[in-house]
């Protein structure tokens, strides 16, 4: 989506050409990639659109709309406007039903008839220039798009109560990336020198712990020398500071896949769930409570152990898991890989409401992939995080 906005992005002004829909609202699942923008001649627009490199059987099915797919068969839709339309046509198309029809009716008992395309106002149409100004106009703080679910954020919102959210300038790092110690491509500096790119001050570099072998986890003493290269790096000034962690598996009996000794010499250590994901329940939220009772473990990964489209999440007593992760003061991941969305939006919403700190990491296995901690912030911002539930915008110290 991305690089379709960017290749667009030159026929059109920025404040008139986003996303839409699932997309824009940052949903696990997206039906396909919809555009909306304003330009100055539509015609040359869609013309544009449909020679863009990656796109293929592009039509155009009405005067104002394009369709078409992408390289892997996304759907793709380009909808073009007039400006004074742009406004209300971008609201319409991001929100859920349920957050427009409460947004229609907050705009009737201000006296304004909402639709969507125009804000009229006793038969006269109202010319706004951006949808922070239709809120604005309504007496309502702007919702950010994250949370535009029809879950109550438009009473907020006209109340001056939405949370403030936290947001991409507030993450100071990423807590969970994968180096070619184990299953990941890039070497520890490459992955050093991305985050720094990215404007990061840390990096925690986790990497499988010894039993997770089809990963190649790394044992005792291939982690020795990891911690070893990376302690030189950082006293040598390293782009980031680079903490020494591990993904450290989480056995059948609930044991940790390494040794108190070891796990007491990383940084990090992440615990998390790869291996016999056929238990039962109770099972499996006991050898995550076991798990969390080690006082050595930072964060809960990936709980639900879900890879979206091929694996559903697990069952377990989030409820139990959640209060041992607060007691303990263990912070759950936000896990962003593309593939996990983990875990799902009530456990986040549960854990942020009974006070457990959210730990956002990309899962990255190459220096590709770790953009996606930008899709964990999005999960957390659905949920209703602040910057103090996240311990990605904390200082080094």
């Amino acid at each position: 989506a991305r690089k379709l906005l960017g290749g667009l992005r030159g026929m059109l002004s920025s404040s008139l050409f986003n996303m839409t829909g699932r997309l824009r609202r940052c949903t696990e699942w997206s039906d396909g990639i919809f555009l909306l923008g304003a330009p100055p001649h539509a015609d040359e627009l869609h013309l544009a659109f449909a020679e863009l490199p990656g796109c293929s059987e592009v039509e155009r099915v009405t005067k104002d709309v394009s369709r078409g797919y992408t390289e892997g068969f996304i759907p793709i839709e380009l909808r073009s406007c007039s400006p004074e339309a742009f406004p209300y046509l971008l609201q319409y198309h991001t929100g859920s039903p349920e957050h427009s029809k409460q947004l229609r009716r907050m705009a009737k008992v201000k006296g304004y008839n909402l639709r969507q395309d125009r804000l009229n106002q006793e038969g006269k149409r109202v010319l706004l220039q951006s949808e922070e100004e239709l809120y604005d106009l309504l007496a309502m703080q702007f919702i950010p798009p994250e949370i535009r679910r029809g879950r109550g954020e438009v009473e907020l919102a006209a109340q001056g109560q939405l949370p403030n959210l936290v947001k991409f300038c507030h993450i100071a790092g990423d807590f969970h990336v994968h180096s070619d110690f184990s299953d990941g491509f890039s070497s520890l500096r490459q992955v050093a020198t991305e985050a720094s790119n990215a404007g990061h001050k840390f990096v925690a570099i986790c990497d499988h712990s010894r039993s997770l072998k089809c990963a190649r986890g790394l044992t005792t003493e291939r982690l020795a020398k990891k911690r070893q290269i990376i302690n030189k790096m950082n006293s040598e000034g390293s782009a980031v500071h680079i903490f020494c962690g591990a993904e450290v598996d989480i056995l059948r009996d609930g044991q940790l896949d390494y040794d108190d000794t070891t796990l007491s010499e990383l940084d990090v250590v992440i615990a998390a769930v790869h291996q016999q994901l056929n238990c039962s329940p109770a099972q499996l939220t006991q050898r995550m409570i076991s798990a969390i009772d080690n006082p050595h473990v930072n964060i809960l990964a990936h709980a639900s152990t879900r890879i979206l489209g091929m694996r559903p999440a697990r069952t377990f007593d989030v409820e139990a898991v959640l209060t041992r992760c607060k007691e303990r003061n263990v912070a759950l991941e936000v896990n962003g890989h593309a593939h996990r969305m983990d875990p799902p939006l009530p456990i986040i919403e549960k854990a942020l409401e009974k006070g457990v700190p959210l730990a956002l990491g990309s899962d990255g296995h190459h220096t590709s992939q770790m953009w996606m901690v930008e899709l964990a912030l999005t999960q957390a911002r659905r949920a209703g995080a602040g910057p103090r539930a996240v311990i990605n915008t904390w200082s080094l110290e």
